[in-house]
């Protein structure tokens, strides 16, 4: 398994905007997780996420009015959202 990046944040922090319209950096949160580095802010903008996601680094989550994490499709109860695995968020 890769091993969570929980190095301190730089000076360069940068913020992802997640999102379908032309301006996004990533279409889901996963995507951006992917890219993000410690101390990255991710913002969701308005509208249905349906993904499970697990932040493994010190990242800060932000959604605007009207983003909503839900269930990925076909999943049943009991299901986890967000698993935080980072020992400082």
């Amino acid at each position: 398994l890769p091993q969570p990046d929980l190095s301190p944040a730089s000076d360069a922090q940068r913020t992802w905007r997640v999102g379908l319209d032309a301006g996004a950096d990533a279409a889901s949160i996963g995507d951006a997780l992917a890219q993000a580095r410690a101390g990255d802010v991710i913002r969701l903008a308005p509208g249905d996420y349906r993904e499970a996601i697990t932040i493994d680094r010190a990242v800060t989550l932000i959604g605007e009015p009207g983003a909503v994490i839900r269930a990925p499709l076909g999943t049943v109860a009991p299901w986890t959202a967000i698993a935080v695995t980072a020992g400082v968020v």
